[in-house]
């Protein structure tokens, strides 16, 4: 589901949903998460409605890895379809559950870097979008290491660095383009023409 087209992703999810509806048993939190994302790429911002539902199930259930992943990529979609703010209270209620629960540095590690951006602090946050962009790969998640590439090419323009922003926000938009995520491909293709530009 992570790496495929997002409406098979909404037909897988639903057939995993269905399964688990009819085998009695609970909600896959997973699946849910992954049909409201896919959703939202697809330009129906509804979607969130299911990431919230599956934060919900998932914290029902006791799966806190999977809660504080679904957090992430809620915070990560809400900025898409209700703006910064949004996004910004999301991940800090993600972190102060991941910390609560001890939990995959991963997620820790994007939402400072996401707080350091909203705070201005630029340089510390492109350092700690670096380092969830190193441990998004090696977890094999592209989503989250291309927002985590995405969020450290905007900060280092924001420092006037648009020559090491550059092939940042292009491996962004290479994994987002293989995800088919137009609305963070947009973004991503917008901000690599500011870079273009700001480099002469």
């Amino acid at each position: 589901m992570v790496r495929g087209d997002h409406r098979q992703a909404i037909e897988h999810a639903d057939r995993a949903l269905a399964l688990a509806a009819q085998l009695g048993l609970p909600e896959p939190a997973r699946a849910l998460g992954f049909r409201g994302s896919a959703r939202i790429h697809l330009g129906d911002a509804a979607g969130l409605q299911d990431m919230r539902k599956a934060r919900d199930a998932a914290i029902a259930q006791g799966l806190g890895r999977d809660v504080a992943v679904i957090y992430c990529n809620l915070a990560s979609n809400t900025l898409l379809v209700e703006g910064p703010r949004q996004r910004l209270e999301l991940a800090r209620e993600g972190s102060r559950f991941a910390r609560r629960r001890g939990i995959q540095q991963h997620v820790v590690i994007t939402a400072r870097a996401l707080l350091a951006e909203q705070r201005g602090q630029h340089a510390e946050a492109a350092d700690l979008f670096a380092a969830a962009a190193s441990r998004w790969e090696q977890f094999e998640v592209p989503w989250e290491r291309a927002q985590a590439l995405l969020g450290q090419g905007r900060c280092l323009l924001a420092l006037g660095r648009p020559a090491e922003a550059r092939p940042l926000l292009t491996a962004a938009r290479d994994v987002l383009a293989s995800l088919g995520a137009r609305i963070g491909l947009a973004e991503t293709c917008q901000l690599l023409a500011q870079a273009a530009d700001l480099a002469g």
